[in-house]
């Protein structure tokens, strides 16, 4: 490892001419051949060399593997929105992202693992995972309509003054239930334009987000607050498996022969896929809509991308194959393996190659 001190200014990747007062979050650079990473000492940073790493978000032109993940959410936050207020809101749906990258995982190792484990109760631990899953999965729509709203409270002036004045006499509501919802009754999007002054473009954007987001608050409740567990889970030799007629599921999954394990139970998988691609494409979507509507910062490593990577990453290409309806179990042999993906986001063509 080498070891040399240099300035925030020559970090190769950092553009600081336009900073506006966001704060610089430094992140590793894969070059196309080698590691860079900066530790921060008294009079400036150590310039180091990794030899590799097992979980970071990182800093390259294209990832320096091919399971490494691109999302959209990541990369135009840390690029474009990392305000200091904002930061912190940012690292939480990241984590949140990696949880339930872990839990499809241990779902998978539980079913692979069924023989090794048969003294304990498999159907137990889907159980749990999923009731984590959705709690989680919940929390982050929360934590993304926070980073609107502070962005939308905070950093953003409207050109016209009517409209501005109107911004800054009515915050966004806190939670997003609150924005999209008024008594259980989906908010138009003409009342949200009128009432908080939003570009239609940003309004249609969360209430696209509707349908999935009272089905995951449905799932949510049904756990948290009481009113029974998610759906029972059962344990196939196929794969974890649900009760084809529950209603939670109705309208969220387009149910085919191929996920039928009998007439009365399907996979669990495209339940799985549908939660956590719906949940990340979501911030994205939001994100998206909000800086093509309103003036960010420029990036602070133009022409760079940042990229995910994380022990669990090989669960996403299964994912989007069963979104896709490419796929309706999981793999039978060698786990979840099948065409690991570059990224995930709410256009799979935009991710950088």
């Amino acid at each position: 490892m080498t070891l040399t001190l240099v300035r925030l200014q020559d970090i190769p990747y950092l553009d600081l001419s336009k900073l506006e007062g966001r704060q610089v979050v430094l992140m590793p650079f894969w070059d196309g051949s080698s590691w860079h990473a900066w530790a921060p000492v008294q009079g400036g940073y150590l310039d180091m060399r990794p030899v590799d790493a097992a979980k970071s978000d990182y800093v390259a032109d294209r990832p320096a593997r091919q399971d490494d993940l691109f999302v959209p959410f990541i990369d135009l936050m840390w690029q474009r929105a990392s305000w200091p207020d904002v930061v912190p809101r940012i690292s939480a749906v990241i984590d949140d992202f990696h949880h339930l990258f872990a839990s499809v995982a241990k779902l998978e190792f539980f079913r692979r693992h069924s023989g090794d484990l048969s003294l304990f109760d498999h159907e137990a631990f889907a159980q749990t995972e999923l009731e984590y899953m959705v709690t989680v999965a919940r929390s982050i729509f929360d934590l993304v309509h926070e980073v609107v709203r502070i962005l939308w409270g905070q950093y953003t002036r409207l050109l016209d003054p009517n409209d501005e004045r109107r911004r800054s006499a009515c915050q966004l509501p806190e939670r997003f239930a609150r924005m999209v919802l008024h008594d259980k009754t989906p908010v138009s999007q003409d009342a949200l334009v009128e009432t908080y002054a939003l570009p239609p473009a940003l309004c249609e954007a969360y209430l696209r987000q509707l349908p999935f987001f009272v089905q995951l608050r449905a799932l949510r409740d049904r756990t948290v607050h009481g009113f029974g567990a998610v759906p029972r889970i059962s344990f196939t030799e196929r794969g974890f498996a649900i009760d084809v007629d529950h209603h939670v599921f109705q309208g969220l999954i387009s149910w085919t022969d191929e996920h039928r394990f009998n007439d009365r139970l399907v996979s669990l998988l495209p339940v799985i896929a549908q939660l956590v691609v719906g949940t990340v494409n979501a911030c994205s979507d939001l994100m998206r809509a909000f800086s093509a509507q309103i003036a960010l910062p420029p990036e602070l490593a133009p022409g760079k991308r940042i990229f995910v990577r994380c022990p669990h990453s090989f669960v996403v290409g299964p994912l989007l194959a069963a979104v896709r309806g490419e796929i309706a179990w999981w793999p039978p042999e060698g786990g979840l393996t099948a065409d690991r993906s570059a990224g995930i986001g709410v256009e799979e063509a935009s991710v950088p190659k």
